[in-house]
């Protein structure tokens, strides 16, 4: 069985979907009542771990004395934990993206302690475990940080960090070799392609091939169509110190016209608009599309078994849509905001085991445990790559849900990780390394709006405005009828006050360039930590 191997971060390794923290394994029940127990909420419908045996969940119970019963949004979730916040009935532990409006009101309504305050009174180690610069970044006006990031990478550090960005560009690649590789970055080369393959390859794997496939479709727009598509385009989100907007670019507008004349005559079909993650996910693994503008993570599981039984159907990035100067892709990978913030509430039981347990999580013993499992059982270290070994590295490669049950690493424990988002799989390295090249920092652009706020108020408006006009133009039978859709979107968006919000896009840029200078500074910030 071949060895699998990843690079060693210095002290930020991650992971990136479930937590699990287990029972099992603390000792005789006498022990185990010793334990505090913390109740965590995750902002996120979609995670189901609950509390489970592996490894990983062991130590960390038995080096914190902790253990944690999970608990998500059973419906919205900005409405589960704004009613949570309303009823003052908050778990001890909250976890949610660094965009969601409630993370303004969970700090500036005094739901949640100083992590700098717990810190120096129980956990003064946490302070030296967590990163600096993410510290600093996430300092409030009253000097305090509230909440701890997941994923948050300093510009300039992707590399030793082992981050690249998580969109490609993929095609499954027999079809795509069997149509003699043809160039997809041009509207026109994309198009023919996409012709030729509907045209060629009517029927695959016991269905029809889906030409195109994109993330869902949902009330703000479409992922794949929006932010990476501007991405691949290297439409730039600021210029000439102003905020830029994509939306009417020419090269954009060009590429979604593409796409609408693809629609118009039956290439892509109702797939493309109605498909949601899972049914993508199952016409993934069966090899139904032909290629995607995805979030390549998200494609592991399917992927891997591709890889194991019919390698032949693996799908692999390549170039994917240029702007008209024929531009490298400027793809976002994740910057100095992360992905989230973990906060401790006031209503928290056990306050100094929260910090404890957090500084445990944010240490480099811990983040290694997180990511590798139990050195010298699950990994070994290996000319500074971590090495897995034994029954952690054939679960891994053969039986990954075994692999998180029996270990825990890998994508498990996410909340308070850094670093790259998983461990290198075979199945993806291809698209791993093309992705690299192409990643850029886009911390000075991460911008979420006060609660409450006009500007809050006027990108809502206009998000949801979007998410409405995207399919419409799409689905436009002609040019004319495209442009005059696009037309009543741009006058509409004017009239809720696009230009007072783009003055305020302008000015949260030029805040968060500020703060990067200062952490760029020499002696602001620990390189080494």
């Amino acid at each position: 069985m071949a060895a699998v191997c990843v690079k060693r971060g210095v002290c930020a390794v991650a992971a990136f979907l479930f937590l699990l923290l287990p029972l099992a394994g603390c000792g005789p029940v006498a022990k185990r009542q010793q334990d505090t127990v913390l109740d965590w909420y995750v902002n996120f419908s979609w995670f189901k771990a609950q509390w489970g045996q592996n490894h990983v969940t062991e130590t960390v119970t038995r080096e914190t004395g902790t253990r944690v019963l999970f608990s998500v949004p059973a419906g919205d979730e900005g409405e589960t934990l704004t009613s949570m916040i309303q009823q003052n009935a908050l778990p001890d532990l909250i976890t949610v993206g660094w965009w969601s409006p409630q993370v303004s009101t969970l700090i500036e309504g005094g739901y949640v302690y100083p992590l700098n305050e717990l810190a120096e009174q129980y956990a003064p180690d946490f302070l030296e475990n967590a990163g600096e610069a993410q510290l600093e970044w996430y300092r409030q006006a009253d000097g305090n940080v509230y909440g701890y990031p997941s994923f948050s990478v300093q510009p300039g550090r992707e590399e030793s960090e082992d981050v690249c960005s998580n969109i490609a560009f993929v095609v499954r690649r027999d079809l795509y070799e069997a149509l003699g590789c043809p160039d997809m970055t041009t509207p026109e080369g994309f198009a023919s392609a996409l012709r030729q393959a509907a045209e060629q390859f009517p029927q695959v794997e016991g269905g029809p091939l889906i030409p195109f496939g994109v993330c869902d479709f949902n009330e703000y727009g479409n992922a794949s169509l929006s932010d990476n598509l501007q991405d691949f385009l290297a439409i730039p989100q600021e210029k000439d110190g102003a905020a830029y907007d994509y939306t009417t670019d020419p090269d954009y507008i060009t590429w979604l016209d593409t796409i609408r004349q693809l629609a118009a005559d039956g290439t892509i079909k109702s797939d493309f608009f109605l498909d949601k993650r899972p049914q993508a996910l199952d016409k993934i693994q069966q090899g139904r599309y032909f290629c995607l503008i995805y979030q390549w993570p998200d494609m592991e599981a399917p992927l891997k078994s591709i890889y194991a039984e019919k390698p032949e159907r693996m799908y692999i990035a390549v170039d994917g849509p240029k702007n008209a100067a024929g531009d490298d892709h400027a793809l976002s990978a994740v910057g100095m905001n992360g992905w989230t913030l973990t906060f401790i509430s006031r209503d928290c039981a056990d306050p100094e085991k929260a910090i404890r347990l957090l500084s445990y999580l944010v240490s480099e013993e811990g983040s290694n445990l997180v990511r590798y499992g139990l050195e010298g059982e699950d990994y070994v270290w290996q000319d500074g790559r971590a090495e897995l070994i034994g029954q952690a590295a054939e679960l891994f490669e053969t039986d990954y849900p075994a692999y998180v049950q029996q270990i825990g690493a890998n994508n498990t424990y996410w909340m308070m990780q850094s670093g790259s988002t998983s461990m290198p799989v075979e199945a993806v390295s291809q698209i791993r390394e093309w992705a690299f090249p192409h990643t850029v920092n886009v911390s000075a652009y991460e911008v979420s709006f006060e609660p409450g706020s006009e500007a809050a108020a006027i990108d809502e408006q206009t998000r949801r405005l979007w998410g409405q006009t995207l399919p419409a133009l799409l689905l436009a039978p002609t040019r004319e009828e495209f442009d005059r859709i696009l037309g009543e979107y741009v006058a509409q968006r004017e009239q809720m006050g696009w230009d007072i919000l783009m003055q305020a896009r302008t000015e949260a840029y030029a805040q968060n360039n500020e703060k990067l200078a200062r952490l760029a500074e020499p002696g602001e910030v620990d390189d080494e930590k």
